[in-house]
């Protein structure tokens, strides 16, 4: 029975790669999520900047351009916000990245290790089972030849 003497060793880098995995699934949904916030904004801020052109060939009020100037200087200071969020974002996927990627380093040479265990294991049951069978056929060659001598001599 083939039994690893780093198996503990082994499940805790596979846990540690598992959870290295998530923590980065994790930051890729908030760049993501950032991105699309990033998209929302852009795109109120473009209606907002159509609404203004079609207003002014309307003869609106002082009041309503500033109004829509205010909304669209506000927009454009959150995409600058969400911007700073993104390259929060990214910063955070190259960390964890460079996290999981150490991690499934770790356990990668570990399960190498397990690997070359294994083999030797492997070897040394075959080379076993070879010793039995060569004992057995010898046993069976020396039987042979004790009943087939003659007696008498």
């Amino acid at each position: 029975m083939f039994r690893f003497r780093l198996q503990r060793v082994l499940d805790l880098r596979v846990q540690s790669e598992q959870e290295a995995a998530t923590r980065l699934a994790e930051a890729r949904s908030e760049e993501e999520a950032a991105r699309q916030e990033r998209l929302r904004l852009e795109a109120a801020r473009i209606e907002g900047m159509e609404k203004a052109a079609a207003a002014s060939s309307l003869s609106p009020t002082i009041g309503q351009l500033q109004n829509l100037r205010f909304l669209v200087d506000r927009l454009t200071q959150e995409i600058a916000a969400t911007e700073d969020e993104i390259a929060a974002a990214e910063a955070d996927v190259r960390e964890k990245l460079e996290a999981y990627s150490t991690a499934f380093r770790e356990r990668q040479m570990i399960d190498k290790l397990r690997e070359k265990a294994l083999d030797a294991h492997r070897d040394e049951e075959t080379n076993a089972d070879r010793k039995l069978m060569d004992s057995v056929a010898i046993a069976r060659f020396v039987r042979t030849r004790a009943t087939r001598a003659p007696r008498g001599s």
